[in-house]
C-alpha cells in the first residue's frame, strides 16, 4: 500500500476563465451553476403545477413611528459603558431608539 504522504495531487488552476484583468474561478461557476438550476427547478415545478410562485416582492411592515423622543430612551455612551446623559454634554455618544427606516423615507 501507498502511504497517503506519497500520493501526489493535481496541480489544479483555481481560474477557470480569465479576461484581462477580471478572472472566473471555478467555485464561481459552480454558485452560478447552482442558482441557476435552482431556477430552473422552480420553474419546471410551477409549469407542472407543483408549486405556486409569488412574482411580487413582500411589502415590508415597521412599527410606527414615535412622534417625539421618549426620555427613557434617551441613553449616552462614554467609554462601552452607560453615562448619564447631562453630565458631560457633547462628551458622550447619546442615542435614542429612533425609527432610522421612517426617517430615512421622509
Amino acid at each position: 500500500m501507498t502511504p497517503v504522504a506519497l500520493l501526489t495531487y493535481p496541480d489544479i488552476n483555481p481560474v477557470a476563465i480569465e479576461f484581462g484583468p477580471i478572472s472566473v474561478k471555478w467555485y464561481g461557476l459552480a454558485y452560478m451553476a447552482g442558482l441557476l438550476l435552482g431556477w430552473l427547478y422552480i420553474r419546471l415545478m410551477e409549469m407542472f403545477g407543483l408549486a405556486r410562485v409569488k412574482h411580487i416582492a413582500p411589502k415590508p411592515r415597521f412599527a410606527t413611528p414615535k412622534p417625539a423622543v421618549d426620555p427613557e430612551t434617551l441613553q449616552a455612551v462614554s467609554g462601552h459603558r452607560f453615562a448619564d446623559t447631562l453630565d458631560e454634554p457633547g462628551e458622550d455618544d447619546v442615542s435614542a431608539h429612533v425609527d432610522f427606516a421612517a426617517l430615512a423615507s421622509t
